[in-house]
């Protein structure tokens, strides 16, 4: 079966493509056989000052991960979704850890060694397994419990 001129300039245009996509350059050799050369890496730019401020934001506190790390601690369970803020619970969020509206991040903030200070005394038996509040943030996201790796490490 043989195809119309049209269609195969098509056909070729489509397979150059994705081989440009994928970083494959194809190449004949001396003896005439074709060859594959190896993929090549995309070069990234270099990480903004932006992208920085993003990645450092999804790792400090918000006033959802601060219920729902006490919803963890009271009653163990990581409700990543359907967690939702009353506005009484704001209050009494914004009352309890004395967090302060900051501007450049567009967010409530306040120290982590005064948040977990509280979240440790308000639930102690579940808060004493956590060296602290990124311990605890990570074990909510991922649902790793602390390991005791030495003596000098041991919590339980």
């Amino acid at each position: 079966m043989s195809y119309p001129r049209k269609k195969i300039k098509r056909f070729d245009a489509v397979n150059n493509s994705q081989r440009h996509l994928r970083g494959v350059h194809p190449y004949y050799g001396v003896d005439r056989r074709h060859y594959n050369a190896e993929p090549q890496a995309p070069i990234y730019d270099p990480i903004t000052e932006r992208d920085v401020e993003a990645l450092r934001r999804n790792e400090q506190m918000s006033m959802v991960e601060i219920y729902r790390m006490e919803l963890f601690l009271a009653t163990g369970s990581r409700k990543k979704q359907g967690v939702y803020l009353k506005p009484k619970d704001r209050d009494r969020i914004l009352l309890e850890y004395s967090l302060v509206y900051d501007q450049k991040q567009t967010r409530y903030m306040g120290d982590l060694t005064e948040v977990w200070a509280v979240l440790a005394w308000k639930y102690p038996d579940a808060a004493k397994a956590y060296a602290g509040y990124k311990e605890c943030q990570y074990a909510l996201k991922y649902g790793a419990t602390p390991l005791a790796w030495g003596k000098e490490d041991a919590r339980v």
